[in-house]
């Protein structure tokens, strides 16, 4: 099985152990906690197609029951006169350029083999300036994305992802033994119903996989991670708070929580943000089966 990237998450086991007694050894089983390989295989063709049409689907379905598409709803607010008219592009374009400044700017103090004191607090002094211009970003991009978040597009790429979710999520106990599917449903609806039995159990250990498999795979889907590589890097930076209060997402009608510049590091000049809010990407190119 191919694979885009593997992680481990703890699951309570049934294990024997020995224990050397005044009648010799006892062997008992005791729980575990173990941390089990989770991996997020690659998607064949045919599992592209499905998305695909699973997509195609949901868009199609959410037109029909009135639910506006996006060119639609802006030109609705733009009409009545919404947030898009006061100069949008102009604030977003204006802060990118900021931003880009300021890390040309960084750039060259920080290459600098030996640095005077004036140099040390000119880069504090960017440092401090950049975080302002980021969190601006972060707020006018969440507050267009808030207004799209129940779009045809939007609920399209959310089932998508979920689709995705169900069917590419694969455990692995044992290094001897092949990987199985965490959900063993034939059937997306099948699938859903043993998500929805899990949930409904609370089951800990389906839920944290549910949570980083979400996230990887939107992550993944809008091509800002496509590397094991890529994945390792986020994986080892991710904030335990966005673990620990991700929402499961449910099947139908609830946004996948997307990942934004706020759940991306927040240091000098990481990956810069999106030039326009999240629009439905391809499925990357899969293997043939």
């Amino acid at each position: 099985m191919k694979e885009i990237y593997s992680f481990k998450v703890n699951k309570m086991l049934k294990v024997q152990v020995e224990e050397q007694t005044a009648e010799g050894k006892l062997v008992k089983d005791v729980e575990k906690n173990t941390p089990i390989k989770i991996i997020f295989k690659k998607p064949s063709r045919l599992e592209s197609e499905s998305a695909d049409t699973v997509s195609a689907v949901e868009y199609a379905e959410s037109v029909r029951k009135g639910i506006l598409t996006k060119p639609l709803l802006e030109k609705l607010y733009d009409e009545k006169g919404g947030f898009l008219v006061d100069d949008y592009e102009g604030k977003y374009n204006s802060l990118l350029g900021t931003y880009f400044e300021l890390e040309t700017e960084f750039q060259k103090l920080n290459f600098k083999e030996v640095k005077t004191p004036e140099d040390q607090n000119k880069l504090k002094e960017l440092a401090g300036d950049f975080v302002k211009v980021q969190n601006s970003l972060q707020s006018i991009e969440a507050a267009r994305n808030n207004l799209f978040q129940n779009t045809a597009e939007t609920r399209a790429q959310n089932r998508t992802i979920f689709w995705l979710t169900l069917f590419l999520t694969y455990t692995q106990e044992d290094e001897g033994k092949e990987p199985i599917a965490l959900f063993s449903g034939k059937t997306f609806e099948e699938k859903i119903a043993e998500y929805d039995n899990y949930i409904d159990e609370d089951n800990i250990f389906v839920y944290q996989v549910i949570q980083k498999m979400i996230f990887f795979v939107t992550l993944w889907y809008l091509g800002r991670a496509s590397s094991s590589e890529d994945f390792k890097k986020i994986e080892e930076n991710l904030n335990p708070q966005i673990e620990e209060e991700t929402p499961v997402v449910a099947p139908n009608d609830a946004p996948v929580v997307q990942p934004t510049i706020a759940e991306t590091p927040i240091t000098p000049f990481v990956e810069p943000p999106l030039e326009s809010p999240v629009e439905l990407a391809p499925i990357p190119t899969f293997d043939k089966e």
